[in-house]
């Protein structure tokens, strides 16, 4: 008899409608992620061997830290991550690129976002 290992158990067998779990993103510094199932779907037109897990980031909902305007950008000098002392509306990272205060990245939709992957 053969000895199930941690990942041969089926996500159906574990995950279910509501369910929130945690799961440890690792490339070189932790990034931990908080996920919700919020539902499943059995198509019988496509047959797969295997499961496809489909996953969407909500965005947070950032405003500058220098004017309170939707932000656009995040600097990437500051630390490890994206937070409120962090993000910038456009106009605002222009004007501390001009001053030499910071080095600012596009703010993309990723919980990994200005996070180093280097320690």
């Amino acid at each position: 008899m053969r000895k199930e290992k941690e990942n041969d158990i089926e996500l159906g067998k574990v995950l279910t409608k509501g369910m929130t779990f945690t799961y440890e993103y690792d490339f070189g510094s932790t990034t931990e992620l908080v996920l919700k199932v919020v539902g499943a779907s059995q198509r019988h037109d496509v047959p797969l061997d295997v499961p496809i897990v489909l996953a969407r980031n909500d965005p947070p909902a950032w405003v500058c830290a220098d004017c309170g305007k939707p932000v656009v950008r995040v600097d990437a000098m500051t630390g490890y991550g994206a937070c409120k002392d962090t993000v910038f509306c456009a106009a605002c990272a222009k004007k501390r690129r001009k001053t030499g205060e910071c080095y600012c990245l596009k703010l993309v939709n990723s919980p990994r976002t200005g996070v180093c992957a280097y320690e």
